[in-house]
């Protein structure tokens, strides 16, 4: 495997962790009143 094919990989991780890390904060503030705080933003 080159280090390109590697580096494209990571990235493509790290934006689904992103992804997933917006997804659980976003579940949590809704578990909790936050939500209002939020859209307020």
């Amino acid at each position: 495997m080159t280090n390109e094919k590697f580096k494209m990989i990571l990235e493509e991780v790290n934006i689904q962790f992103k992804d997933f890390y917006v997804i659980c904060s976003f579940v949590e503030a809704l578990k909790n009143e936050d939500f209002k705080n939020i859209m307020k933003i």
